[in-house]
């Protein structure tokens, strides 16, 4: 596909927001249900880089999200506020709590999670699991993507962008108890307390919220059950605070077997079902915690310290049931496993044990300076992370490693051309105990052309650093693996219209990555048993390039449209030197968003509609759909509201990927008492 060609269809909605617009609109102030990006980019703080920046100075494609958001619309988990943002796709498989894979830009493994200020990667799979379809989005005060790569910042694995959540604290003060039901037997109980006091000189925030939730899933046998608690204190005196905050999360949940055909497919030939199984089920334990002081030194200097930990325990438990069921042959001669049967004859489906339990640690300490004077920001900083990890089997130890890594960094930021240009540069250097040393950089600038209107550009480098298991897996890992390293220009406008009522900002950029860690099954290994082939070697190149739409626009005093739009083009370059899309990732997606907001009612519509993607194997593709997602809250008194969300309400056959099913519609509502 032509990239070129592509903007047409955003530039063909900016123009019709700039047609339809009534231009005797005034501004209007936030409702509780708005996006926090429906306000100016002047207003708009973006913390997630480690200095509070205004929207408007940032160099590269930013969203930022508020609890009012999530409130208003009743969201069940953090799938569905990112499924509206551009360039965000999942695989999704399952029910609530399931399997659940993100993909920003097209990339899978070069996304970094950030939970108040903590990084959640593990060392071992380079992610963070199912955890975003698993965190309670009621416990999340704001939530940031910053698309393309922020390596000066974050250093290892942001290539497609950083994800930063911030829980709740007790700035806001507030106490709730709120109780769910709905579809899947879905259940779930929430509470929470958050509120600040005068001590001493000083202010004390506090914040106490959690969660249990028990649900079904779409197969006999599947559930998902769930335990969150998240706390937060704090103390500001005059130029000092000290804080620290804790996540946890407990959850388990059972799934059913899949059983495909896995290469060389066509549609017409294609085979996969689930088949349920009474006992394979996954358990994880998520914890992160951080202490911080802030110090501001003088009008000019202030510095930060955060000493930080997390702790991952995931467990997979399949017992060996033996004949689960019997499946129908689809076609003629049909051949699986080695066995040729007759259409329609049946084929046993028995089920295969195994358990596997693995530990990630992260222990991290991250130092900030800060100078700031009038029209110039500098950051210095320095960061410590250490990685273990330890996997086991039913009867051993099958790996136990670590590694660590040592950084210091700079970002500065300034005005120029009386406060016009605000030019931006960075470095970094990251030093791995086990395979060696990468420095970053990036350069970049806004200009407000005019007060309504600012361009952008940016170019940054990055990596994806080698995982352990890579590196030292008994069997496949390569102690001599590198980096992928990856380049990303962007580039964009933010303009506002009439009054600062509607807002757009379109983005296009472009990365390539060379050096990509992948399997080749054809080297030889003597390591392996049997064949005697596989390893993991620095191989394949990637490329993403593509456009980013988010447009607002505030229709009348109580109503607001919004849009959302993402063409993806992704491709893989094998040893051949061929490029093949990248499967899992659609073309287009777009979303559709009206919202009414006012003191007692928030009402919101979301329209999704997303392309065909390729199935794992990239040899079939999914059908595109169309979804419909309806949401409501409405607040009876001041401390009585009732709420409720349909997701799917037109109960679209939805595939994100082939095999695996997914809720038709589905709905929630719940209750909320205020004291």
């Amino acid at each position: 596909m032509n990239l070129k060609a592509t903007l047409a269809l955003p530039m063909s909605i900016a123009c019709f927001m700039t047609a339809h617009a009534a231009e005797n609109v005034e501004p209007l102030q936030m409702a509780a249900g708005d996006v926090q990006q429906t306000a100016s980019a002047d207003a708009i703080i973006v913390s997630a880089t480690k200095v509070r920046t205004q929207l408007k100075k940032m160099t590269q494609p930013t969203t930022v999200v508020d609890a009012g958001e999530i409130e208003a619309k009743a969201h069940i988990d953090l799938t569905e506020v990112l499924r509206a943002q551009p360039s965000i796709e999942f695989k999704k498989a399952g029910g609530p709590g399931q399997f659940n894979y993100l993909r920003l830009r097209g990339f899978s493994n070069s996304i970094l999670f950030v939970l108040d200020g903590v990084v959640m990667n593990d060392g071992n799979s380079g992610g963070i699991g199912n955890l975003i379809g698993q965190i309670d989005p009621s416990m999340i005060g704001s939530l940031e993507v910053l698309r393309g790569p922020h390596a000066t910042v974050y250093g290892a694995d942001t290539t497609a962008g950083v994800i930063s959540l911030t829980t709740k604290g007790g700035e806001s003060p507030e106490s709730a108890v709120a109780v769910e039901g709905g579809s899947l037997k879905w259940k779930k109980i929430r509470a929470n307390y958050r509120n600040n006091f005068d001590v001493g000189d000083g202010t004390l925030n506090f914040a106490l919220n959690g969660s249990i939730t028990d649900s079904g899933g779409v197969h006999q046998f599947e559930y998902f059950k769930d335990k969150s608690f998240s706390g937060k204190i704090s103390y500001v005196k005059e130029a000092f605070e000290i804080g620290s905050s804790v996540y946890r999360t407990d959850n388990r949940f059972q799934y059913a077997e899949l059983k495909e055909a896995y290469c060389c497919q066509t549609p017409e030939t294609y085979w996969s079902f689930q088949v349920p199984d009474p006992n394979q089920n996954s358990q994880s334990e998520f914890l992160v915690g951080t202490i911080w002081a802030k110090h501001k030194i003088s009008d000019r200097w202030s510095q930060k310290l955060q000493l930080s930990g997390m702790k991952r325990d995931y467990d997979t438990t399949d017992l060996d049931d033996g004949l689960l069921a019997y499946q129908p042959a689809p076609l003629k001669n049909f051949v699986y496993n080695g066995v040729t049967y007759a259409k329609g004859a049946p084929i046993p489906i028995f089920d295969r044990g195994y358990v596997s339990y693995t530990t990630g640690k992260n222990k991290q300490a991250d130092y900030n300076l800060v100078y700031s004077e009038n029209d110039l920001t500098a950051l210095f900083g320095a960061t410590y992370l250490q990685q273990k990890f330890l996997g086991r089997n039913a009867t051993a130890i099958t790996s136990d490693t670590k590694q660590s890594v040592k950084s210091v960094y700079g970002q500065l930021q300034f005005d120029v051309m009386n406060g016009k240009m605000h030019p931006n540069a960075g470095v970094r250097l990251d030093d791995y105990s086990v395979w060696g040393r990468e420095i970053t950089y990036s350069v970049g600038s806004a200009f407000d052309i005019a007060s309504s209107t600012s361009v952008y550009a940016n170019y940054g480098t990055s990596f994806t650093q080698p995982t352990l298991s890579q590196l030292f897996n008994p069997t496949y890992g390569n102690g001599n693996l590198t980096p992928a390293n990856g380049k990303t220009v962007e580039g964009g406008i933010r303009h506002k219209l009439f009054g600062g009522t509607a807002s757009i900002d379109l983005a296009v950029y472009h990365s390539m990555i060379h050096n990509i860690i992948m399997f080749d099954s054809s080297i030889v290994n003597p390591r392996v048993a049997g064949t005697g082939r596989g390893l993991y070697v620095n191989r394949d190149a990637a490329m993403s390039q593509g456009v980013e739409l988010a447009a607002r626009y505030q229709i009348l005093p109580n109503v607001s449209g919004n849009i959302t739009y993402s063409y993806t083009d992704a491709k893989t370059k094998a040893a051949s030197g061929a490029w093949n899309r990248m499967f899992q990732v659609a073309y287009h997606k777009i979303n559709f968003g009206l919202n009414y907001a006012s003191d007692r009612v928030d009402l919101g519509t979301n329209l999704y509609y997303v392309g065909p993607r390729l199935r794992w194997a990239g040899d079939i593709s999914t059908d595109s759909y169309w979804r419909l997602d309806l949401s409501g809250r409405y607040r009876v008194t001041d401390w009585l509201s009732v709420y409720g969300r349909v997701q799917n309400a037109l109960d679209a056959n939805i595939i994100e990927e082939v095999g695996y099913k997914q809720p038709g519609l589905y709905a929630i509502s719940g209750i909320e008492v205020k004291f």
